[in-house]
């Protein structure tokens, strides 16, 4: 599959405009975002990154529980089953004697 991704901002009266065009198997699509928080290039780029992972590939999700593990924190990566993942979100249940975490990440593929 060819994929393609360009990303740039335009400025209006309204101010920056985040426009992204990406292009998968011959077709284009154009993603308009006016965000009132896209307000220089800086930010214009991190949000075109953002979208590009967003827009430019598929996300799977995963849901482990294991036993507590203290060192874990949102945004870390873990391997699980040969592949990395992106820790989303962390919640601790206490079910005695044992305190569970459930851990749901996501990789793009």
């Amino acid at each position: 599959m060819i994929y393609n991704s360009e990303e740039f901002c335009t400025v209006d009266e309204l101010g920056y405009t985040g426009l992204f065009d990406h292009t998968k198997a011959g077709a284009t699509e154009t993603l308009v975002i006016k965000d009132p928080l896209i307000n220089n290039d800086l930010i214009g780029g991190k949000r075109a990154s953002a979208e590009l992972l967003k827009g430019g590939y598929t996300e799977r999700w995963i849901t482990l529980k294991s036993t507590h593990n203290e060192g874990l924190k949102q945004n870390d990566i873990i391997t699980y089953a040969g592949f990395n993942w992106i820790i989303k979100e962390i919640t601790l249940s206490f079910k005695a004697p044992k305190l569970i975490q459930t851990i749901k990440g996501v990789r793009y593929e």
